[in-house]
């Protein structure tokens, strides 16, 4: 739970909590990824009043990192129904780990109500994950990498993960963002990463202009372009990128969704030209 879509669920975090607990039923089963104080408290609360079990994963479950690439990571699981052992998970980012287990306990609730799970079912489940456009590297030489991140919680996911698959390298990003987000806060946590900014408008009814978010990427960044085309945007990112950098595309799902057939494209005209001759 975090501040996302405000302007219906509430402003403050209990209000945003309360709201989307409203799915919760009498004498139901609840699991509750980790939460901040206070999202957790109103989640414990609405569970209290409607008589609904609740399993708070960051107390049921225990997990831990153990190797991962660009593409996919290996973690130990266990919990209150078994130990799952060693475990793959084709997604990046230590937020994924924790998604993976609240899906595990999940899983494991569901079948304690009459659900068929069967053996083996996880860990083929959680090799088998695909999740488009979450830290996502769809090229190399330059790395791209393709986010739908546009809030606070999840900008901070994804800078997390880039400190972490990437440091020391260059960053390139392309930004854009809708005007019912909190560009503020995400650019403070995004734009002090990255070594050029370029700031892009979304195709949506209610866009952020490229100008406004550039001109908060530049209290962070010393590199900042306004490039209203998104397209256009995307090509002036992968002109300036050297072949170690990382171009890194964010902000709004209208913004990734848009780029990915160019950036599919783009890829595949590179790796045309790269081949070897026969």
């Amino acid at each position: 739970v975090s501040y996302d879509h405000m302007d219906v669920l509430g402003g403050t975090l209990d209000q945003i909590a309360r709201e989307k607990a409203g799915i919760i039923r009498t004498e139901g089963a609840v699991v509750s990824a980790p939460q901040s104080p206070e999202p957790r408290a109103a989640i414990i609360d609405v569970c209290a009043r409607h008589r609904a079990q609740l399993w708070l994963v960051d107390e049921v479950m225990r997990w831990q990192a153990l190797d991962a690439t660009l593409y996919e990571q290996v973690f130990e699981l266990a919990g209150p129904w078994g130990d799952y052992g060693r475990l793959r998970l084709p997604l990046v980012g230590a937020h994924q780990l924790t998604n993976a287990a609240t899906a595990v306990a999940a899983a494991e609730v569901l079948a304690g109500r009459g659900v068929i799970l069967r053996d083996g079912a996880i860990r083929r489940g959680l090799a088998a994950v695909r999740w488009p456009a979450r830290v996502e590297v769809v090229g190399e030489r330059p790395y791209i990498v393709v986010d739908v991140a546009h809030n606070p919680a999840s900008l901070g996911a994804l800078r997390q993960a880039l400190e972490t698959m990437f440091a020391g390298r260059r960053i390139i990003l392309v930004y854009g963002m809708v005007a019912t987000h909190d560009h503020r806060a995400c650019t403070s946590l995004i734009a002090p990463l990255a070594d050029v900014v370029i700031a892009t408008t979304p195709q949506h009814v209610k866009p952020l202009p490229a100008r406004t978010l550039a001109e908060e990427a530049a209290r962070y960044a010393a590199q900042v372009e306004v490039i209203d085309d998104r397209h256009a945007a995307v090509g002036r990112a992968l002109a300036l990128a050297r072949p170690d950098d990382v171009v890194v595309i964010t902000g709004s799902f209208f913004l990734v969704g848009d780029v990915l057939e160019q950036l599919k494209s783009t890829q595949s005209i590179r790796s045309t030209q790269s081949a070897p001759s026969a």
